[in-house]
């Protein structure tokens, strides 16, 4: 083998155990990130629309999970007025798959079409609730909004979602 040949196969090879180096620390970094409580975001809110009229609208609502199993589940929705007070909670179905999108309509909520809510998602299983919120209100549409400290001890008032199956 000459000279010119050999080192391109060392620099094949130290390519190789790079990538699988790289290939190894990913794998051992998505095994750390696996527990439902570990302060990653795994609910978000991704689209809110609003139906209705004179002071009466139902709320439906795109929330994408990063779901493993029943304990560990995006488990409900919830509109909270900006002064922190919850206004409406409405359970999510079991999806079957991570990353999926359920969309969901509340019953129709008593509510002024200028008043300010903020709209997020609960994980259940030691997750809390979701940051990855949208606020707004129905006279002028809601847009995406970090709810990092907002509304704190909701998650504690009924009503509950059902348990699991």
């Amino acid at each position: 083998m000459t000279a010119s040949r050999r080192a391109g196969s060392l620099g094949l090879w130290r390519r190789v155990l790079a990538c699988t180096g790289l290939a190894l620390a990913c794998a051992c970094a998505s095994d750390a990130e696996v527990g439902c409580g570990d302060g990653q975001q795994r609910a978000s809110v991704e689209a809110v629309s609003t139906a209705g009229g004179a002071g009466s609208f139902a709320f439906t609502i795109e929330v994408r999970a990063d779901d493993r199993d029943c304990g560990c589940q995006a488990d409900y929705w919830e509109i909270v007025g900006i002064d922190g007070v919850l206004l409406q909670r409405h359970p999510l179905p079991a999806r079957s798959a991570p990353g999926t999108i359920s969309t969901t309509t509340g019953a129709a909520l008593t509510l002024s079409e200028d008043l300010y809510v903020v709209v997020r998602a609960h994980m259940r299983g030691g997750a809390g609730d979701g940051v990855a919120a949208m606020r707004g209100s129905v006279r002028d549409g809601f847009v995406a909004y970090d709810a990092t400290g907002f509304g704190l001890g909701l998650s504690g008032q009924g009503p509950q979602p059902p348990a699991c199956p």
